[in-house]
């Protein structure tokens, strides 16, 4: 059995590229933490923000894992080409376990973020 030590020193929050032509390279994407992912959840339910724009904001990282983007950078995020958002969240959906209901349910309603798990 794993000890509490073994678990705290996991790597476990994986970073992955992602090529996206429409801003002319790749980027990085990551998992969340598990802190993160109930910030994204909250802001999800209670901001009004577009799912796409919280999605990039809380994944897209440097290549160590560092976010790139605040919260307060998520209108600036909206502007930029849909097309290119859903690049990162087809990859960043597949990496957070994030159900296929909250996509489909994205553009309609917020607060239907939730895990398939």
């Amino acid at each position: 059995m794993m000890t509490k030590e073994d678990i705290l020193a996991v790597k476990d929050l994986r970073v992955e590229s992602v090529e996206v032509p429409e801003w002319g390279g790749s980027v990085y994407v990551r998992a969340m933490s598990g802190t993160e992912r109930d910030r994204f959840e909250e802001v999800w339910r209670n901001g009004g923000l577009s799912f796409r724009c919280a999605v990039v904001c809380f994944t897209v990282c440097d290549q160590y894992g560092k976010r790139l983007f605040a919260e307060t950078d998520m209108a600036a995020i909206g502007e930029k080409s849909s097309v290119a958002m859903d690049r990162i969240l087809t990859a960043a959906v597949k990496m957070n376990g994030i159900g296929e209901d909250s996509v489909k349910n994205s553009e309609a309603t917020p607060g239907d973020v939730g895990s398939s798990a």
